[in-house]
């Protein structure tokens, strides 16, 4: 296949620069100057190019291609396909650079091979975009203030709904006078680069999305561009769009990438920093905390730096504690005092006292949770103050010692000290297994006095995190399931308008920060999650269901997922109903936990591990499928009759960390279907979160999906149910969408989360979380998606929030997705 691109550009063509990889260059051309094999080791062909002076503000515009596949093997231990630029200032027969970006390798395969993804170097850093696809132009587009000596810089797959913020007013690599040289440095298999414009003014086509050359033809949602334009929509509505032919698009609230909203706290490559906490201290002064250490978790210092302009800029780090910390947290007391708090690698959390905001820090003391009844406090919440006076803290611990030994589930245990943290007593803890394993707990006080509670889930399967209600002060605890999975320490607070702010990973589609706004007492169930790639305008409502017109070579994709069954003894009984318009593999799929996979087409179903099962149906019509999973045995009714019997269902397992449950390959899931060639776990499709490579053309198709209804009854857990009818309810992730924002999230990482927030006085929410959100991989971590991580702060602004009106849950089986759940009595003992 031969990618060509006509884009039909208003420009004049003298001023497009081109450049294409010749393999029989005269010469062996000069490394890149940064992060690249040397002479030895790769052949690169080396052009260059002079350009008219332009100074002050500088727009750049560049077309990179894409070949057949991604990652691309080494060839003779060469790597191959990479490409880029470097813009700079030649004078005096000497050459400045000032900026290089492109596409190259990010690190994130095997050894042997390149994943392609886009990239930037200002200097000291390396940023990288999301995984290329094939055959994909990537656009860039610049924004350089020579004057300012920072720049900004944007990266668009065609056919993408959005550009993709790679930097922010960042250092350029050396101040320069006036760009008026081109450099470009190109591997063996690079595709090209085209359409090269540097000038002192926006380019309008360079500005623009353009469209995919090779996106599919026969688009039904929408047949064009709803009209008005979705632009963001970060206010308080609801972000719906109503778009042409009837549908209704909504996306979900994200100020990640958006202009003006994130700021750098700390990045330091190859340190690995994590873990932070903040909080106000003056009208506009604010100190943080964080660790940091080789890898993922730290274990070095803990540190404390301030800010004086509300969170633009910080101070060089204070280290408080030598070594060994994990999690820190900070917070101001009532009396006005800076608690400092860190659980310790080894056992035992440290505190300290500060009352000159955090100037200092004295009154070192300890809980060692064995001396006192209990077990070591991992990752520890901040301290609740009582209404006696006294404190109460939750530390995590897993019964089994290791991640995937032991036979209970891990617990939350409680603390007590009437001395300030001079000494301890254990109170109580909180284990609800089956099915829960919970650790990293935030603990609220109500207005009646009562104790709320929300804590994160080990299964990383979907399953829900919890929130529980004490009116004992901590001794016993009432156990409620969230709408939502929490894969990440949870930080919760009551905003200025009585309502909970709560932030954690949600490790739903891309490693993403969330935050969830909603009122205390809201009765809470589980509710569908959704899975979204660049599919804003391709997933919509219309006529009572919900539409999903796919296209895998624009990076698009929509999968929705269930409460998932917690063990193997799990009765099943779903029923979907849907039409199936095209398939191109994995664009209709219905995921099974212990059963397999069911691949809908318009002229048949299949059963995905074993072709043989398949039942032919009608084209063009919409069926109904009811699946009966249960013992082994999988029973299909199509349209109300039998249609297969089969104990050939799929029952294989993996042992999930931190719980002794054994999770089944398969999530409980509708709609697209990843491609597990990319799989970071031995092939396990059970959790929900999905990286951009794992989309592929497999998932073009078109479906339609009226109902899905759900059943799941456990002989210890007890029976979940979830009805959801696009008539009804709207999207399956209605709730996910009216409540809840991606704050931040991970281009192509896996290390990040872990938040502290503070609500400003002048009404902005400022949220600090570690992230490796484009970051180079991280090798002591393991690696591939894990990468180095580093401190950044993101502004929500009042209007980013869910407005006070919001849709809630209308009690059992309502709308929004209607859903409920009967389980077995889930309360704490001491």
């Amino acid at each position: 296949m031969e990618l060509t691109l006509n884009d039909g550009l208003a420009f004049d063509a003298a001023k497009l620069l081109s450049f294409k990889y010749e393999p029989k260059a005269l010469g062996v051309g000069e490394p890149c100057e940064h992060g690249k094999p040397s002479a030895t080791e790769a052949v690169i062909r080396v052009h260059e190019a002079k350009v008219a002076d332009v100074s002050g503000s500088v727009y750049v515009y560049a077309s990179f291609l894409m070949g057949a596949t991604n990652p691309l093997a080494h060839v003779n231990g060469q790597p191959q396909g990479w490409q880029c630029i470097t813009l700079g200032q030649e004078a005096d027969d000497k050459f400045t650079p000032a900026v290089r970006f492109g596409i190259r390798d990010a690190g994130r395969a095997s050894e042997g091979q390149s994943p392609l993804a886009p990239w930037l170097f200002d200097g000291p850093l390396d940023y990288y975009g999301t995984h290329a696809r094939p055959f994909t132009p990537y656009d860039f587009k610049l924004k350089l203030d020579l004057n300012q000596n920072q720049m900004t810089a944007w990266v668009s797959g065609r056919g993408d709904d959005d550009w993709f913020m790679l930097v922010e007013d960042v250092p350029l690599m050396n101040a320069v006078a006036a760009i008026n040289a081109v450099r470009v440095e190109q591997y063996p298999g690079a595709e090209g680069v085209h359409d090269v414009v540097i000038q002192p003014e926006q380019w309008p086509d360079g500005e623009v999305i353009r469209a995919h050359p090779l996106a599919k033809k026969n688009r039904v949602v929408p047949l064009s561009q709803p009209s008005p334009p979705y632009t963001g929509g970060l206010g308080g509505g609801q972000r719906v769009v109503h778009g042409c032919n009837g549908f209704k698009f909504q996306a979900m609230r994200s100020v990640w990438r958006k202009p003006n909203r994130h700021v750098t706290v700390a990045r330091r490559p190859p340190i690995w920093m994590g873990f932070p906490d903040v909080t106000q201290t003056g009208p506009n002064t604010l100190v943080c905390t964080h660790n940091d250490g080789r890898a993922h978790g730290g274990g070095g210092g803990m540190f404390v730096r301030h800010c004086n302009d509300l969170g633009k800029t910080w101070s060089e780090p204070m280290r408080v504690h030598p070594s060994g910390i994990n999690c820190p947290r900070l917070q101001k007391l009532r009396d006005g005092t800076l608690l400092l708090l860190g659980d310790i690698h080894g056992g035992g959390v440290v505190f300290y006292d500060s009352s000159d905001n955090g100037k200092t820090w004295v009154n070192q003391r300890f809980l060692y949770g064995e001396q006192v009844g209990g077990n070591p406090a991992v990752v520890p919440s901040r301290v609740t103050e009582l209404a006696d006076g006294s404190w109460l803290l939750s530390g995590s611990w897993y019964p089994g010692g290791k991640a995937w030994v032991g036979t209970e589930g891990e617990k939350l245990e409680f603390f007590r000290s009437t001395d300030r943290g001079m000494t301890w007593e254990f109170l109580s803890y909180l284990q609800p297994y089956p099915p829960h394993s919970l650790s990293e707990a935030s603990i609220l006080i109500l207005s009646d006095g009562r104790l709320l509670l929300y804590a994160r889930e080990a299964r990383v399967n979907g399953c829900p995190g919890i929130k529980a209600y004490s009116n004992d002060n901590g001794k016993t605890w009432e156990v409620q399931e969230l709408p939502f999975g929490i894969h990440g320490r949870t930080c919760a607070g009551f905003l200025k308008d009585g309502r909970v702010m709560l932030t954690f990973r949600s490790g739903i589609g891309r490693q993403a920060l969330w935050a969830w706004v909603g009122a205390p007492e809201e009765k809470t169930t589980f509710r569908p999650a959704g899975v979204h790639f660049n599919d804003k305008h391709s997933v919509g409502l219309k006529d009572g269901a919900l539409h999903i017109d796919s296209d895998g070579v624009r990076g698009q994709f929509t999968q929705y997922f269930l409460r998932p069954a917690d063990s193997p003894n799990s009765a099943i009984d779903v029923t979907v109903e849907v039409k199936v318009v095209e398939n191109n593999g994995n664009a209709a799929t219905l995921s099974i936990p212990f059963t397999g996979k069911l691949r809908f087409f318009p002229d048949r179903v299949e059963i995905a591990h074993d072709a043989s099962l398949s039942v032919k149906v009608t084209s063009g019509k919409f069926h109904t499928y009811r699946i009966i999973s249960k013992d082994g045995k999988m029973t299909l009714y199509l349209d109300g009759s039998l249609a297969l019997e089969t104990y050939k269902v799929d029952r294989r397992t993996r042992r999930a960390a931190w719980t002794p449950a054994e999770i089944s390959m398969y999530a409980f899931a509708f709609g697209n279907e990843r491609d597990a060639a990319w799989e970071n776990h031995d092939g396990m499709e059970v959790a929900p979160d999905v990286w951009d490579a794992n989309i592929t053309p497999k998932v073009t198709g078109y479906s339609i999906w009226r109902r899905v209804e759900a059943t799941v009854d456990d002989p210890q857990s007890g029976k979940h149910t979830i009805s959801w009818s696009a008539q009804r309810d709207g999207f399956p992730d209605q709730y996910q969408l009216d409540n809840i924002i991606e704050v931040e999230a991970s281009v192509a990482g896996h290390d990040q989360g872990y938040s502290g927030w503070v609500e400003l006085t002048d009404g902005r929410i400022l949220v600090l979380a570690y992230t490796d959100d484009t970051a180079p991989p991280c090798p002591p971590s393991g690696g591939g998606r894990m990468g180095v991580a580093w401190i950044r702060g993101t502004y929500l602004q009042p209007s980013d929030l869910p407005p006070l009106s919001s849709p809630r849950i209308r009690g059992e089986g309502g709308g929004q997705g209607g859903c409920y759940f009967v389980n077995r009595s889930l309360r704490g003992t001491k």
